[in-house]
């Protein structure tokens, strides 16, 4: 479609979409890899809870404890962030717009909230 001043606006959608369905792709997988990154390590720090053996005092037995709960909970938070990349990669065209929208959205909010009342 032609408006009134001559943009042909499917042609300025299909150049804005190619870039928003790349940019929703690059977040989608940065979240999937971010999400395997943190699964790894709270596996890694399970499994140092456990090979501390029996801890003789009580503020190393406490030290463990919050090793392998800390490592429980990095597995599941990374889990979810792996679903989550996933679900943004099978829609990269919705993710990247709900991206540039919340920047959008942000960068206006700052600026109105960085206005400066004049008094004369």
């Amino acid at each position: 479609m032609i408006s009134a001043f001559g943009v042909d606006h499917g042609e300025v959608s299909k150049a804005f979409g190619s870039n928003i369905t790349r940019l929703g792709s690059k977040l989608g997988s940065a979240t999937s890899r971010a999400g395997t990154n943190l699964v790894g390590r709270g596996v890694a720090n399970k499994g140092a809870a456990r090979a501390m053996g029996k801890p003789m005092t009580g503020a190393m037995r406490g030290f463990q404890r919050g090793l392998g709960v800390g490592g429980s909970a990095q597995g599941a938070v990374g889990g979810r962030l792996q679903r989550a990349g996933a679900g943004m990669m099978k829609r990269p065209g919705l993710t990247g717009s709900l991206a540039v929208g919340g920047a959008g959205a942000g960068g206006g909010a700052a600026l109105l909230g960085n206005r400066q009342r004049r008094t004369f």
